[in-house]
């Protein structure tokens, strides 16, 4: 009896870890599925924690429409604040990266989603500010 139970003890772990999948696999999956599709940038953070809407016609003078498309296949477009142009990105956990020319450019970490709606933090490779921005399926 007690060679059982060791050999079950000893086991136990090994088939805990080979029969789980990753959480970050299946939020990466669920997020790659969920991101397709074209959205806008509708609020950003201020520097007082407060939300902007950016879609009035005042903000847009300031800032320009600002959308990204993702395509199912990996192609990616974006236009506006951050240039336009086109590429190719990848998902990672909550994280969405965007290369144009095989380079790195910008950083989506989603804080929260619907199949609507998402809360972003975005950076660009090279630099260590962010914007903190909402963005709508249009």
């Amino acid at each position: 009896m007690k060679k059982v139970l060791l050999m079950m003890l000893v086991m136990l772990p090994t088939m805990l870890f080979t029969a789980c999948s990753s959480d970050d696999d299946d939020n990466t999956s669920e997020l790659q599925a969920a991101i397709i599709g074209k959205w806008r940038i509708t609020q950003i953070e201020k520097s007082d924690g407060t939300m902007l809407d950016v879609t009035t016609t005042v903000a847009e003078s300031v800032f320009k429409p600002t959308y990204a498309i993702f395509y199912s296949d990996g192609d990616y477009e974006g236009y506006g604040y951050f240039g336009n142009g086109s590429g190719t990105y990848k998902v990672s956990g909550n994280k969405i990266y965007t290369y144009v020319d095989g380079d790195e450019y910008l950083v989506y970490t989603v804080s929260s989603y619907t199949s609507t709606t998402a809360n972003l933090t975005i950076s660009m490779s090279g630099s260590s500010s962010t914007i903190n921005a909402v963005v709508e399926k249009q």
